[in-house]
């Protein structure tokens, strides 16, 4: 008698197993997101003690739904140190189901994906996204959920078949038509994601100096477009620039305005520099400036 049940039961599990499931918030008409600052999770050193490792993550949740029932969703993941590759344990492959809709992000290898982790761009990622329908009709593709992602990034959905573009972060839902007898209207050569930094938003050094002062030397810094994911590194050289050594390195609080008191400068002439870190670990580094002790 029990296997007569435990038979039905088995072939419904491997039924709903192979299914991709609905969409855990179906919305068709998305209200703009917020334009969320980055959290960022950070790691500081301790003053004087090397340099600072800021970890800084952010996701998106990509919506296509023909309507309130039929919808599929991927998660796309930033994170330091993934790969735009495939990577079996970190990301999710896409698995096909029997649902209405399909939509998958590809990894740079053109892997389907169902949650895709990368890292940010240093400058521009693109993400390919792969969309799939059973009958022809509107559908919409949406951005569900945004969570900090710094705003240094600006999103942008691509219609390779219109040639259209659109501002995700602004416009987070775009409606379109698949036409089943014409291949361009869907697969996987219709839309991409275009992820970029907008260079009017990244961090600046405004003003850099260092003045003698009664306990010492003391450097001082302005910035603009700071964010809680920058880190900052005082260096000294008491070889006319041909060597650095760190004096003490910290992550931004977002005051703009800092400055540091080297307790011991030495005999003869220093020269002291910023060291300014951004979130891809893209260093720069200000004027060098000296003091004569």
């Amino acid at each position: 008698m029990k296997s007569k049940i435990l038979i039905p039961l088995l072939i419904l599990a491997t039924y709903l197993s192979s299914c991709k499931k609905d969409a855990l918030e179906p919305v068709i008409t998305p209200t703009p997101v917020s334009q969320n600052q980055a959290t960022a999770s950070t790691v500081s050193a301790v003053l004087g003690q090397g340099p600072v490792t800021n970890i800084i993550t952010g996701y998106m949740r990509l919506q296509l739904a023909k309507d309130l029932t039929n919808t599929d969703e991927v998660i796309v993941d930033f994170k330091a140190g993934t790969k735009t590759t495939f990577v079996r344990g970190e990301d999710a492959a896409t698995l096909q189901g029997f649902g209405m809709v399909s939509l998958s992000s590809l990894s740079s290898d053109n892997v389907p994906l169902a949650i895709n982790f990368l890292p940010f761009p240093t400058q521009s990622l693109t993400i390919g996204l792969k969309v799939n329908a059973k009958t022809d009709g509107i559908y919409k593709l949406n951005m569900t959920t945004i969570s900090t992602i710094p705003q240094l990034f600006e999103i942008w959905l691509m219609d390779n078949y219109k040639k259209d573009s659109l501002d995700f972060r602004q416009y987070p839902g775009y409606a379109f038509n698949i036409i089943g007898a014409d291949t361009n209207s869907y697969g996987s050569h219709r839309f991409s994601l275009v992820i970029r930094q907008n260079p009017a938003l990244g961090v600046r050094l405004s003003n850099f100096t260092a003045t003698k002062a009664t306990a010492g030397a003391q450097v001082a810094w302005t910035t603009t477009n700071e964010m809680n994911y920058t880190s900052f590194s005082i260096e000294r050289s008491t070889d006319n620039g041909q060597t650095y050594i760190s004096l003490s390195s910290f992550t931004s609080s977002n005051k703009s305005s800092y400055s540091f008191l080297d307790k011991t400068p030495a005999t003869g002439t220093d020269l002291y520099r910023l060291k300014v870190v951004d979130l891809n670990g893209t260093v720069r580094y200000s004027a060098s400036v000296s003091l004569s002790y």
